[in-house]
């Protein structure tokens, strides 16, 4: 993953922790993390990169190994397993 998308996801987690986060992205992250709520490959608040998982079309897939809360808010990430 390019690093700007890990600073505009950790830099649109902090905007939410100050309730200054736009109400879109604030929905679409909320539309994400209830998808990765119960995610095999989560562990506590990582895609942990030492499990794996079957996508949507039977392959397998290794969780990314990003904080979920920070990657819910990148707009441009993709999960790992193609579930958002």
């Amino acid at each position: 993953m390019a690093l700007k998308h890990i600073a505009e996801g950790w830099f649109n987690h902090l905007l939410n922790s100050l309730n200054m986060l736009d109400e879109s992205m604030k929905k679409l992250g909320e539309s994400r993390a209830s998808i990765c709520i119960n995610c095999p490959v989560r562990t506590e608040q990582v895609c942990d990169a030492q499990k794996s998982h079957r996508d949507k079309t039977g392959k397998t897939f290794n969780g990314c190994g990003c904080n979920i809360n920070a990657k819910v808010l990148c707009e441009f990430c993709s999960c790992p397993g193609g579930f958002w």
